[in-house]
């Protein structure tokens, strides 16, 4: 027999249901932060990673980036220092300017993997540098492919 004043069994039911699901609804779905671009885990057949990079006086935020070949990358410089500043990779052909308050769009595609240094050409001696890591393979018309180790018949179970 239940105490006199509770809730009938029906509408407590039914409060556990509610809450227990939106305890599922609200723990799911978190991602870490990824301040590599928008598209988590690097750009898509349909969009290029886009790379959201600020340019004070005198360091550009975040000051490494990462890319992967053959990927296009579109980077977003905004300049939020007093003075004009550029956004500069030798290895991509890359010199862009901004001025001061202001933004612009750099689009690449890195063909190399490794580690470059991207720059402010008026600035660079004031420290203000940065990297961006590209990695990966380069895509299936690879002309290195990885090689794997000689199959001599012999499996070690």
């Amino acid at each position: 027999m239940r105490p006199p004043n509770s809730p009938p069994i029906h509408i407590a039911l039914a409060l556990t249901v509610v809450l227990a699901s939106s305890l599922i609804v609200a723990c799911g779905g978190d991602e870490e932060a990824d301040y590599s671009g928008d598209a988590p885990g690097g750009a898509t057949a349909d969009a290029p990673q886009t790379i959201d990079l600020t340019a004070t006086d005198f360091a550009f935020t975040p000051s490494k980036l990462t890319a992967n070949i053959s990927d296009p990358v579109t980077i977003v410089l905004t300049n939020a220092g007093n003075a004009p500043h550029t956004f500069t990779i030798d290895e991509f052909d890359v010199d862009a300017e901004v001025a001061a308050g202001e933004e612009t769009t750099v689009s690449i595609t890195p063909s190399a993997s490794g580690e470059f240094t991207y720059y402010c050409r008026f600035h660079r001696n004031q420290g203000m540098v940065g990297s961006i890591s590209v990695s990966g393979s380069g895509g299936a018309d690879d002309s290195n492919p990885t090689e794997s180790p000689a199959d001599d018949g012999y499996y070690d179970y």
